[in-house]
């Protein structure tokens, strides 16, 4: 009862709407009526999962137990708290606080207002366009690109992004041109989540290729963007997800480029890069880092002590119909 009130508590016109959308695409994706999804979508309620995972995780035709391989979003939330020391994730939190821990991955030069005027006008001089951020920004939000190449009133500007606590300015990543024709619009990103087991080795999860949608200045899936998950080289073998819409894309449904057999660059140094820096804070064990692909090689975007559990889950890249618990918990304890 507890997660059916839960459900009403988070029922807006939004979500419910959504709902609808989800119950209509798996009418007309597995044939199942309405009524029948409505039903066993509340049923799911009681394992704790909402409506976009029945549609994403396949939940139509997977019943039984294999339905308790999937890990919920309760599943998550433990698991993290379990894995990371709460004290010490203030560190991915602040931006500022994560660059200077992982100044060696992030591959970029950036600065903070508080070193002053003039050390802004030096750092404009050498990056005319930037990034402005608010040190806890996340999924998209709190972040202005600011073009300075022909600006008179540096000063000015200075002021404007100090006043409205953009106090975190970051050279822009220029992705590698592979990466460029996936989506120009954004820097389409790794999502590559590892674990720390208890001997403090590094494990990889999971891989997520993320693609903006053409529109958004970036590939946060809450932004419009897609994803899908690579195979072990690198490759995408999978078609693309949308959450905005509920449709699978082998193309980009914009600049109609084919996503299938395209080879991430640098994939094998980004899963590397990834391990390595699982190992700075013992005390954070559970990390999705978000890796941009440069022409130099991969960089960290950024780290969050929360890595969704959803979009790695996808029914349409695992073929034995199994979610990701045995695989995470595995990855910790061996068994």
């Amino acid at each position: 009862m507890r997660n059916y009130a839960l459900f009403l508590r988070r029922a807006d016109f939004g979500s419910m709407k959504r709902m609808i959308r989800n119950i209509g695409i798996v009418r007309d994706r597995f044939g199942q009526p309405e009524l029948v999804t409505l039903a066993d979508m509340l049923g799911c309620m009681r394992l704790g999962f909402g409506h976009l995972d029945y549609l994403t995780f396949g939940f139509a035709q997977n019943h039984g137990e294999n339905r308790k391989t999937f890990m919920t979003m309760g599943d998550n939330i433990r698991f993290a708290r379990q894995m990371n020391d709460p004290s010490y994730c203030a560190i991915f939190l602040n931006k500022i606080e994560f660059n200077r821990m992982f100044r060696a991955f992030i591959g970029r030069e950036y600065m903070q207002l508080s070193d002053g005027a003039e050390a802004f006008r030096r750092f404009i001089q050498r990056h005319p366009v930037v990034f402005a951020k608010t040190p806890d920004s996340y999924g998209g939000k709190g972040i202005r690109k600011v073009d300075l190449t022909n600006e008179p009133n540096v000063d000015n500007v200075y002021r404007v992004l100090l006043r409205d606590g953009l106090t975190l300015i970051e050279e822009p990543i220029a992705q590698h041109e592979k990466m460029q024709l996936l989506c120009d619009a954004c820097v389409n990103t790794l999502r590559i989540v590892t674990v720390l087991d208890d001997d403090g080795q590094a494990h990889v999860v999971y891989t997520l290729l993320r693609v903006g949608d053409g529109d958004s200045p970036t590939d946060n899936v809450s932004s419009g963007g897609m994803y899908t998950m690579p195979d072990a080289n690198g490759k995408i073998i999978h078609p693309m997800f949308c959450d905005r819409t509920g449709k699978y894309y082998s193309e980009h449904p914009k600049t109609v480029f084919a996503f299938l057999g395209f080879e991430i660059p640098f994939y094998a140094q980004a899963v590397e890069l990834c391990a390595k820096a699982a190992l700075v804070e013992p005390h954070v064990r559970y990390v999705g880092w978000d890796v941009a692909v440069t022409a130099h090689g991969p960089v960290l975007v950024e780290g969050n002590t929360l890595p969704g559990y959803d979009m790695c889950q996808n029914y349409r890249f695992h073929t034995d119909g199994r979610g990701m618990k045995s695989i995470l918990f595995s990855a910790v304890y061996g068994k």
